[in-house]
């Protein structure tokens, strides 16, 4: 086990992500406690409508490289104001014909329904710890300056049937109602995907490097 109190083991971990000693509960909860608080502040996690008290957006982490368990936000929290009630210990997934059955720490509480896509992409991923999972207010990707515009692919949207947007993103955009179904062709390389009605889902080996890349 490295030692946590040299500078120099901690960057490494930082960098590479959790070994087989991993990061420990409470450091995965006051990273999610304090990246949720920032993403809240900017507005990618805001509130849902009628229920101020939750917030859209979720955050999940492997607990370490030894197993698919991981630490979730629970359903219905808020994320700019999370507590240590707030956080779901999800110790196995089971996937059967579409159905999903899953055993939690946490008894009281359970994680996002968005758990089917943290397990999914912590098991296909090896490289990936940590996933974001953010929302704009109006639900769509911004493009707030035609400097930004280069050649690119040009993405069609059923939101813009007569438009023809060519961007700079290399990243996917996809159906978040298919999502589950394209997990098989993606490449470990692609490092944002891009949903439709949704928002960013940026995964990296620790939350903050998931982060950076929302940012």
């Amino acid at each position: 086990m490295p030692d946590f109190a040299n500078i120099q083991d901690w960057k490494i971990i930082q960098e590479s992500g959790p070994g087989p000693w991993g990061f420990g509960f409470h450091h995965i909860c006051r990273d999610m406690r304090e990246i949720g608080r920032l993403l809240y502040k900017r507005g990618y996690m805001p509130e849902v409508k009628g229920k101020p008290e939750s917030t859209h957006g979720n955050m999940a982490a492997r607990v370490n490289s030894l197993t698919s368990e991981f630490i979730m936000i629970a359903a219905g929290s808020h994320k700019g104001r999370l507590q240590p009630d707030d956080f779901v210990w999800v110790r196995e997934v089971n996937w059967n014909e579409g159905s999903i059955t899953m055993r939690v720490d946490s008894p009281d509480k359970k994680p996002s329904t968005d758990v089917w896509m943290a397990d999914g992409i912590f098991r296909r991923f090896s490289t990936f710890f940590s996933v974001l999972d953010d929302y704009t207010v109006d639900g769509y990707l911004k493009i707030e300056s035609e400097k930004r515009l280069q050649i690119g692919a040009i993405i069609h949207t059923h939101h813009f049937p007569n438009a023809e947007a060519v961007v700079s993103l290399s990243y996917p955009m996809l159906d978040r109602s298919g999502l589950a179904k394209v997990f098989e062709r993606l490449e470990e390389r692609a490092k944002i995907i891009v949903l439709a009605d949704h928002g960013a889902l940026a995964v990296g080996a620790t939350l903050w490097k998931a982060f950076e890349r929302i940012r």
